[in-house]
């Protein structure tokens, strides 16, 4: 690598403020006591062909990765390392290849997270080769804390998870064991990491395996993280899939969200779910239990204010809108009547009256400005909307009356977050001065209670800053 990317790399480092630790002596402590525990596991299982793909994208978590591949030391495996262009520096690219001499590099574009970079490994190698396949990435460690799938992670939790799951001295031999003599399990991982998607999700999952020929059942499992032990027979079915580099371009909008799930993140489930499909079970590891009982009165209180709470509200949401506006949030909501001229709509960080926005003067009449409002939309990956859209749900709710539960959603200052056509629609139905049953959600986030608070151009200016340094 040159000294540009190096340069560039350092910057990110010292910008992404990650946190990765070694415990050489007390690993090693463990490391030597399990050995001695599971000695005749490992005299059996001593020749098992194992392969380890790692991708590698923040350089720091190395000195930590490498404590965990140091418990498969007892074994002859093979390791296979991802890297991202300019991401790492050489002298951490020597250090791998100190520590494991006949390493094989393979650099990838900064697309599709760790998935595309374990796809082109794996199609690189004959799979049938190996007994075992883990699969690993340098987990992020640089949020103080998130709440998903109902448990609360602060700073290092998930990447611990991910690793003591299959890399700990505690579960290492017993995972191989397992997967080479148990006919029934296909995969390992932590127990707490193997979960279900929401229904929003699930939908939007759905939708992109339907492109790809490919049938997701109900109620899936996959491992969140996608830090795993499987067999490496059931893997081979990954190689079928037919898929472009182009399918793992995220999709962008103008506010720097993504706002569907994108193709690496259906690939991540679908990997694991591949394996229950060809009749294998997942097997858990319950892990670093201590710190799971502490967290979890802190997460049973989150969980009163998780957004998938609202799921269960007789509601008919669209999924692309939940995941970009609510996956994962703490929120508050309840029901009240607005009048439809009381409410507002924000686009490109413009408030506005319902009533002078562009969908309601189509309905006046304007159909050139409104086809230029859908141009816009389409062009920085904002909702579609066109004008044979927009006239069969106007012919629709004329025809069938307004369904309830599609209800129109909008922010504690009556901003509507979803249901802008909807509510043009009733407007020119009930009248100006008629009120509309609405769902007014809170987010509860720092940020965005003190966004909410902020005058429209400033928000801008904060949003184009971020947006700018984080291309």
């Amino acid at each position: 690598m040159t000294n540009g990317p190096q340069k560039q790399a350092r910057g990110q480092m010292r910008t992404v403020r990650q946190n990765y630790k070694s415990h050489h002596k007390s690993r090693s402590r463990a490391r030597q006591k399990s050995v001695q525990l599971h000695r005749s596991m490992i005299e059996k299982n001593k020749d098992a062909k194992i392969l380890v793909i790692l991708h590698l994208f923040y350089p720091m978590s190395w000195i930590e990765i490498k404590e965990y591949l140091d418990n498969l030391s007892c074994y002859h495996y093979e390791l296979i390392v991802t890297v991202t262009n300019g991401m790492i520096p050489d002298a951490v690219i020597a250090q791998i290849r100190d520590f494991k001499p006949d390493v094989r590099i393979i650099e990838c574009e900064n697309k599709g997270f760790d998935v595309r970079p374990f796809m082109m490994a794996i199609q690189s190698v004959d799979l049938h080769k190996y007994d075992v396949v883990v699969k690993l990435q340098s987990k992020s460690t640089k949020r103080r804390w998130i709440f998903i799938y109902n448990q609360l992670f602060l700073r290092r939790d998930w990447f611990l998870d991910l690793f003591e799951g299959i890399l700990s001295p505690e579960n290492v031999h017993q995972n191989i064991d397992t997967l080479l003599h148990d006919p029934e399990i296909g995969l390992v991982a932590a127990r707490n990491l193997i979960v279900h998607d929401p229904s929003y999700k699930e939908e939007l999952v759905r939708r992109i395996a339907r492109k790809h020929n490919v049938i997701m059942r109900d109620h899936y499992e996959f491992v969140a993280g996608t830090c795993f032990m499987a067999k490496a027979e059931t893997l081979e079915v990954l190689k079928n899939i037919k898929y472009s580099d182009s399918d793992f371009d995220s999709r962008q909008g103008a506010n720097g969200n993504t706002r569907g799930l994108s193709f690496a993140h259906f690939l991540e489930r679908y990997m694991c779910t591949s394996v229950s499909d060809q009749g294998y079970a997942f097997k858990g590891n319950d892990i670093r239990i201590k710190r799971h009982k502490f967290l979890e009165p802190a997460a049973k209180v989150l969980r009163r204010y998780s957004s998938a709470n609202l799921l269960t509200e007789d509601i008919e949401f669209d999924p692309e809108w939940f995941y970009w506006q609510l996956d994962n949030q703490l929120i508050t909501w309840k029901y009240k009547k607005v009048p439809i001229k009381k409410l507002k709509h924000c686009f490109d960080f413009k408030v506005t009256p319902l009533l002078e926005t562009q969908p309601y003067r189509y309905l006046k009449g304007d159909v050139e400005g409104y086809k230029k409002y859908c141009d816009f939309h389409q062009k920085n990956g904002l909702p579609v909307m066109s004008v044979e859209r927009f006239e069969k749900l106007r012919k629709s709710i004329a025809r069938n009356g307004y369904n309830p539960r599609n209800i129109i959603i909008v922010s504690p200052n009556n901003v509507i977050m979803d249901g802008q056509h909807r509510a043009c629609c009733l407007c020119e139905q009930l009248g100006e001065d008629a009120s509309v049953k609405v769902l007014q959600v809170h987010i509860l986030r720092p940020k965005e209670i003190l966004r909410e608070r902020l005058p429209m151009p400033l928000q801008k200016k904060i949003h184009d800053l971020r947006h700018r340094n984080d291309s």
